[in-house]
C-alpha cells in the first residue's frame, strides 16, 4: 500500500484484521535509460524463454531464501505473465558456466513508453559480484533499444533500493506490504 491507499487508516485496519507488514519497499523511477552502469563482463545476461525460465525455478527458490515449490510456483507465474503480457524473463550466468545465478525480468506496460524492471534475485553466494548492476543495464538497454523512455522498480528498501538509487532511480513513492498468514493465528 501506499500513502494514497484508501480507506484512511488502511494499515491499521489491516493489522487490526491480523495483517503483518511484510516489507517496506520505494517505488521508483529513472527517465535516463541511458545512464552509464558499471557492469561485470564476466557475466552473461541471456534473455530466456518460458520453458528456460521454468527450469530455473530452483535457483529463483534459493536465490530467494524459499522452499523449492514456492519458486516453481513463482517461475511458473513469471512464465505464464511471458505468455500473456509483454514480460521478459533473464538468467544470469558468470562467462564460463551454464548454470544461472541469477534471474530478473521486465514488464513493458501496455501502450506506454515504461517499463516496469519486475524482479531479480541471485545466488547468495553471488552477490557482491555484480550481477544486479549488471542486469539492470540489460533490462535498460533492451528498454531503451524498444522505445522505452522510463523504468519503474519497487525496491526493497533493505537489498535493491539502495542500490537503484546508486543506479540513478530515484524515490516517488514509498510502498507497505502486508501479508496474512492464517497458519499463524492458530
Amino acid at each position: 500500500m501506499t500513502p494514497n491507499s484508501r480507506p484512511e487508516g488502511l494499515a491499521e485496519h489491516l493489522i487490526e484484521a491480523g495483517f503483518d507488514e511484510l516489507q517496506q519497499a520505494a517505488g521508483m523511477a529513472l527517465t535516463d535509460l541511458g545512464a552509464p552502469i558499471a557492469t561485470n563482463p564476466a557475466i552473461r545476461i541471456e534473455h530466456v524463454q518460458i520453458d528456460d525460465f521454468v527450469a530455473a525455478a530452483p535457483m529463483v527458490a534459493r536465490a530467494y531464501g524459499i522452499p523449492e515449490e514456492m519458486g516453481t510456483v513463482m517461475a511458473q507465474f513469471m512464465a505464464g505473465m511471458m505468455d500473456h503480457a509483454d514480460l521478459w524473463g533473464y538468467l544470469a550466468y558468470l562467462a564460463d558456466s551454464e548454470e544461472p545465478v541469477a534471474w530478473s525480468a521486465s514488464l513493458f506496460l501496455p501502450g506506454t513508453s515504461v517499463v516496469a524492471l519486475q524482479g531479480a534475485g541471485t545466488l547468495r553466494e553471488y552477490h557482491g559480484q555484480g550481477f544486479y548492476h549488471t542486469m539492470v543495464a540489460r533490462r535498460l538497454r533492451d528498454a531503451r533499444d524498444r522505445g522505452m523512455e522510463a523504468a519503474g522498480i519497487q525496491a526493497n528498501r533493505a537489498t535493491s533500493a539502495p542500490i537503484a538509487e546508486k543506479l540513478g532511480f530515484q524515490e516517488v513513492l514509498p510502498i507497505s506490504l502486508y501479508a496474512w498468514d492464517p497458519a499463524s493465528r492458530t
